[in-house]
């Protein structure tokens, strides 16, 4: 303004007829120009959506006034009709303020729970006092997803650049495709890989097309977890395959992997400093994850615990979290624990294609997709994976599994080095798994009759990983047992455990025959590239037969596996001798104890009791049967009284022996003698006889009148009289036995018995003398002398006289 004219204008706005004019023009104004003014929402934000049954959606609303100018800091309210009534969406009741392009946006989780279908939206602004109310409606339809994706995705470790590389550069950009839900747990760390802002702890990824096309990475922020442990697992599988259900699941965890042991290869930090585009956007943490999250209890073994008594490991290395990784128990674990089968579980990972791994997840996956080698850190081809599965193919769970291995050799076909990958359909392979069994309990039963210079030549000629002489192809495996071995039972066992790897269990299979250093394979014949455990007794871990390692233990290969290449044989674990030398328990059995041995690769031991012979011709003598196990043996259905000698050596199911211990023998107990009787000779003797119970010829007795202590000392007679007896006394006797040993039998008793009367004793002092003569002759006299005794009469008629006195001299003249 010019400067000369400002003191004119100021002095007529101070006038009063200015004032006037200025109020008398705004009373002539309508009142409506002091009402709110009208607004819409711009058609070309908020428009018809689709999206997949829980996954999220953006919905984006832009409020203009009537010249089309945004209007900002807006509150834009988002509802959706369904179940008769508009309900709001994400329930937030200060709704989402405008931008300064007048834009408000959320993202909402299409309800899991809804039908298929279409549902009304609407966006509204419910005015204020510069605005009237506003709405826009369109529709949401809602479909449920052909495949949900679910990556669990374990960069916590020195190969996260390959990990940042199949998620942001191969997967993410698939998420166009809405055939599929794309949900990845990652976990990232420190110290390898600045890219990507360089973020780190554990986000879980929702890829949809909205976030594709936005160049937003759309997350939920899980903290840092455990990406080793069996609970943060079965979170995501729960997570994933819940809350963003579909017609089919995959499963794929992606790391190191090491088959069922707990190894895994180290490899350098990456540095990388790429440039980074597109947002990371957080998303509030649904109610239901948070509280699973909450609910996770590790299984992670406390500080301090032997490593021994708890699983090895197997996948999924968290360097964060002391490495922590997950066995296969825990995986099985972890999927069972959520509730779910899951359609197909594939690893991306080395080693994971083990027979072990798929008897492991028989009874939580449908289908199974690893490779038996080791996997390049490029791992799988996610841009060729998501370019596949797509709704002109509406593969099934089948098509899917093959489809990974189809993606795989697309990848690595041309490559120098050998690349496998197999998949195959779990709900076929009880026959396999029986197969197995069948090979496996036919070897372990004929090993110590197969010469071990075949075993050798058969376990030499199956392909092995290049990861060392561990992990053995079971498909070349069979093939080879039919070629080296020459028992006709193994060969039939492994040529029907061929049939099984080569049917139709095996979906598909990739096995590229190329270089590794001077690695190559030399015969692919019957390869399917699933691999199953065969070290050499040097290499054998014992932490292959724990059951909280392997459900696999349930089957006799960790037997087998152990004698294959065993050509050692147990040790004594003290000195090769007799614990306790033969012995005789009774008169038909002969007890001994072997002394004790161990085998080295954790083998059964077995001991060879061998009869050797019977000296004395005792008949029975018998061996103890094959592979028995106990140091303790019985011979029994012996002869009583016979010696029998033995011998005994230890060894292994692979048939290795120790050496024999020398000869020992035990004599049979003798059998107690049989009742038998007892007769009176004359009036001063008694003969005692018996049974001698079947004792051989020449085995001694001992019998005893217990009355007057005398015995008869050891001979080999069945009788014995005792004499100079006192005239009707009774007297008791026993007797009993014993063996060459002079191991003796209980006494058995032979009863009592009385003496009788001793003919012409005609003065009853017990013997026949001259003084009996007088007495008779004093009978035939007349005379009634002291002591007679009538009963000494030598005939019934009971009298004593001259006949009893010469019978008396008579005897006594030959006595004489």
């Amino acid at each position: 303004m010019n400067r000369l004219l400002l003191p004119a204008v100021c002095s007529a706005i101070r006038s009063p007829l200015f004032l006037i004019a200025i109020l008398t023009i705004c009373l002539a104004l309508p009142l409506s120009s002091w009402a709110a003014a009208p607004c819409q929402f711009s058609v070309s934000h908020f428009k018809d959506k689709q999206s997949n049954l829980g996954m999220p959606v953006l919905l984006e609303a832009k409020l203009v006034d009537a010249s089309g100018d945004p209007i900002y800091n807006a509150a834009i309210y988002f509802d959706i009709y369904y179940d008769g009534a508009w309900r709001i969406i994400n329930e937030d009741d200060g709704g989402y303020p405008t931008d300064y392009l007048g834009v408000a946006k959320t993202f909402y989780y299409v309800d899991s729970a809804f039908p298929e279908g279409d549902y009304p939206i609407r966006a509204r602004f419910d005015g204020d006092a510069s605005f009237d109310p506003a709405s826009i409606q369109k529709t949401l339809t809602a479909n449920l997803a052909g495949v949900t994706f679910a990556l669990f995705l374990n960069g916590d470790n020195n190969i996260e650049a390959d990990a940042i590389e199949d998620f942001y550069d191969e997967l993410y950009p698939q998420g166009t495709n809405e055939y599929i839900n794309f949900i990845v747990l990652f976990d990232r760390i420190s110290g390898y890989d600045w890219t990507h802002d360089n973020w780190f702890g554990t986000r879980m990824y929702v890829v949809t097309p909205d976030t594709v096309k936005s160049d937003v990475y759309l997350y939920q922020d899980w903290g840092e977890q455990n990406m080793g442990d069996q609970s943060t697992l079965q979170a995501f599988a729960e997570t994933a395959f819940t809350d963003f259900p579909a017609e089919h699941s995959v499963l794929v965890l992606w790391d190191h992997g090491s088959g069922w042991q707990g190894e895994y290869k180290s490899l350098p930090a990456e540095e990388r400093d790429a440039p980074f585009t597109g947002a990371e956007v957080e998303l509030p943490l649904p109610h239901q994850v948070a509280a699973r999250l909450a609910s996770k209890k590790s299984t992670a073994p406390p500080a301090g615990e032997d490593e021994d008594t708890f699983p090895v490991k197997a996948i999924s290395y968290d360097n964060t979290s002391g490495s922590d990784s997950l066995s296969l128990t825990e995986v099985s674990g972890a999927i069972e624990n959520a509730g779910l089968v899951v359609d197909v579980v594939a690893m991306d990972a080395c080693l994971m294609g083990m027979v072990e791994v798929a008897y492991e997840l028989r009874n939580v996956a449908r289908y199974f997709v690893a490779s038996g080698d080791s996997v390049s850190a490029k791992g799988f081809d996610y841009a060729d994976i998501g370019q596949r599965l797509t709704a002109d193919n509406a593969p099934g769970a089948r098509s899917i599994a093959s489809a990974l291995v189809d993606s795989f050799e697309n990848y690595y076909g041309s490559f120098d080095y050998m690349a496998t990958l197999s998949a195959w359909d779990l709900t076929l392979m009880d026959p396999f798994f029986n197969a197995l069994e069948n090979f496996s309990s036919i070897l372990l039963e004929k090993m110590d009759q197969i010469p071990y210079a075949e075993r050798v030549d058969f376990y030499l000629a199956t392909e092995n990983m290049i990861q060392g002489p561990l992990y053995l192809d079971l498909g070349s495996l069979a093939y080879h047992a039919q070629q080296e071995i020459s028992d006709a039972q193994v060969i039939s066992a492994a040529a029907d455990l061929e049939s099984q790897v080569l049917g139709a269990a095996c979906v598909n299979y990739f096995v590229h025959d190329g270089y590794y250093g001077s690695y190559k394979y030399t015969d692919k014949t019957s390869m399917r590239g699933l691999t199953i455990y065969l070290p050499p007794p040097d290499y054998w871990d014992h932490s292959y037969t724990y059951p909280q390692v392997l459900s696999f233990t349930d089957l006799s290969w960790n037997q087998t596996v152990r004698l294959l290449l065993d050509s050692t044989p147990p040790a004594a674990e003290n000195s090769l001798e007799w614990t306790k030398a033969p012995y005789a328990v009774n008169e038909s059995s002969i007890a001994m104890e072997s002394f004790s041995a161990v085998d080295q690769w954790e083998n059964p031991v077995y001991y060879q009791f061998s009869f050797t012979q019977s000296p004395t011709g005792g008949t029975g003598g018998n061996d103890s049967d094959g592979r028995y196990e106990s140091t303790a043996y019985t011979d029994d259905d012996l002869e009583p009284n016979h010696q029998y000698c033995y011998t005994v050596y230890a060894y292994d199911g692979a048939g290795n022996p120790t050496e024999t211990i020398a000869e020992a023998c035990a004599v049979t107990l003798a059998l107690s003698p049989g009742a038998g009787a007892l007769q009176p000779k004359g009036c001063d003797k008694i003969e005692a006889a018996w049974d001698t119970g079947g004792n051989p010829e020449g085995t001694e007795y001992f019998c005893e009148n217990i009355t007057t202590g005398e015995a008869s000392g050891w001979a080999a007679d069945a009788q014995w009289t005792s004499s100079g007896l006192a005239t009707k006394n009774a007297y008791t006797f026993r007797v009993k036995a014993r063996n060459s040993e002079y191991v003796e039998t209980d006494w058995v008793s032979l009863g009592d018995c009385e003496t009788g009367v001793c003919h012409g004793d005609a003065n009853a002092d017990g013997a026949l003398s001259l003084a009996d003569a007088i007495v008779c002759l004093q009978v035939v006299a007349g005379l009634e002398p002291v002591g007679l005794d009538k009963s000494a009469a030598i005939d019934a008629l009971q009298q004593i006289g001259l006949d009893e006195a010469l019978y008396i001299l008579q005897i006594e003249g030959e006595s004489r």
